[in-house]
């Protein structure tokens, strides 16, 4: 039955691209990944950031701001009564990442501590400050439970990509977009 429904998707797609009509969208339930570990709340979801230079000041402020605006049911703020995720930038070395999140989850797939974002800096540090923001609001989607998520082509790729920077080298695209918004909806 999996076989005969792929065939009808790219049957659509393809008819959708010879009538004109440009790409179809497939079910929002196959265009995100979900962590399987989530805050249990919908509660806003309080951030702050410990920037360890000038350089980085602003830059949790920033990646609240982008999912602020990109409409998701939940809303992260800078700072607040306590804290559910909490930024950091260090020199972490020659790794393979330029940011990472960190929690606990419980045996029911809830976040049981505060979630921790880094930023590693030997890498970070030749970034502009927009870079770094893009980073951080990606490492801010997995903070809420958002997995990575491939994608090709510049239709609306989404945050949660691999490779954070991607989609904004690529594409221009700065923000999360609506297969990251759908994937926070299906959560919260």
């Amino acid at each position: 039955m999996r076989f005969f429904g792929r065939i009808l998707a790219s049957a659509a797609l393809m008819v959708g691209l010879v009538v004109g009509y440009g790409p179809v969208e497939m079910s929002s339930a196959a265009a995100y990944h979900l962590e399987h570990c989530n805050f249990a709340t919908k509660h806003t979801k309080r951030i702050t950031g410990h920037p360890a230079t000038t350089a980085y000041r602003g830059v949790a402020d920033g990646a609240a701001a982008e999912w602020n605006r990109s409409r998701a049911t939940t809303h992260v703020t800078v700072r607040g009564g306590g804290v559910d995720i909490v930024s950091y930038d260090h020199n972490y070395g020659n790794t393979s990442w330029d940011g990472e999140t960190f929690y606990t989850c419980s045996s029911r797939h809830t976040v049981s501590s505060t979630v921790t974002a880094n930023l590693n800096r030997y890498y970070a540090d030749h970034y502009t400050h927009l870079e770094k923001t893009i980073v951080l609001t990606h490492e801010f989607g997995h903070a809420l439970g958002l997995a990575h998520q491939t994608h090709t082509g510049c239709h609306a790729p989404p945050i949660m990509t691999p490779s954070a920077l991607q989609p904004y080298h690529d594409c221009g695209r700065k923000y999360p977009q609506g297969d990251d918004i759908r994937g926070l909806s299906a959560i919260y």
